[in-house]
């Protein structure tokens, strides 16, 4: 065939017009039929560029490919899009978009349509972070609660590490969990009676001058808490931990500390999050 060289010399030639010049010099009669290469080394004008994008069709049974080759050790490829526009790259439920409407987000979904649109299905977005702002990992998709769902494979375990590659958690695949350090948060200071708040993990009674009691909250199954006499005073004035209403702690009304600095440890033990369980 004729074109064996760069293409006319116009700039950035469409694929349209690359196989119909194919067509003309080939007699090519249903591309991509046959293998067949095309060196996009035309560039605004230039020709002979030492580093080049190759399209090289493929017979039945085999892949097209896109290969970048030049004179230079390590040549990357540059994919530049126009507005809004973005790259997916596969089909169906294995397509990948790029820059969704011009945002910087990946999304791995097996989506046609912007996010705001779905009518079904449910996608991972990975969300670009500027300057002063954290990138995220965000389920977003048609359900109104989508879980984030990290499954390895066989025995091995989901481990999460540091900036300098140090461990800091690990969950195995018997779901057992370890940590490096201290569970952040704290202990939250009660001095009278109350409510435990559901994000509250050591609830620590700083005040004793009476008998108090302290609410459980309404949990979620496996939550832990630990409720601590930090004050030393129960053994005189003890304090009552009493479950959400509805609920029971052992199957019983409540849970008592009677003794001084005592502690009792509880995790929720149902789905609804009213049954609590000492350990």
């Amino acid at each position: 065939m004729a074109a064996t060289g760069p293409l006319d010399g116009q700039t950035s030639l469409a694929m349209d017009i690359v196989w119909q010049r194919l067509l003309m010099d080939g007699g090519m009669t249903n591309p991509p039929s046959q293998s067949i290469s095309v060196a996009l080394n035309t560039v605004y004008g230039q020709t002979g560029l030492a580093n080049t994008a190759v399209l090289a069709g493929a017979n039945a049974g085999s892949t097209p490919t896109l290969t970048v080759t030049g004179s230079d050790a390590n040549v990357g490829l540059n994919i530049t899009l126009k507005g809004s526009g973005s790259v997916a790259i596969g089909t169906g439920l294995n397509q990948v978009v790029l820059g969704w409407g011009g945002s910087s987000n990946v999304y791995a979904s097996g989506f046609t349509t912007a996010p705001g649109n779905w009518t079904s299905g449910n996608a991972l977005v990975l969300q670009y972070g500027g300057t002063g702002t954290d990138p995220r990992i965000v389920v977003s998709g048609y359900d109104t609660n989508p879980n984030l769902v990290l499954q390895g494979q066989g025995a091995g375990a989901l481990i999460w590490k540091n900036a300098s590659g140090t461990q800091e958690w690990k969950v195995d695949s018997l779901g057992n969990m370890s940590w490096a350090g201290s569970l952040a948060g704290g202990a939250t200071a009660h001095a009278g009676t109350g409510d435990i708040a559901a994000t509250e993990f050591i609830a620590a009674v700083t005040s004793t001058a009476a008998a108090y009691t302290l609410t459980l909250p309404t949990g979620t199954e496996g939550q832990l808490i630990i409720v601590q006499d930090q004050s030393g005073g129960a053994a005189t004035h003890n304090i009552t931990i009493a479950p959400p209403a509805g609920g029971t702690i052992n199957g019983a009304a409540s849970a008592l500390i009677n003794t001084a600095y005592g502690v009792q440890r509880l995790y929720c033990g149902s789905a609804n999050g009213l049954s609590w369980y000492l350990w």
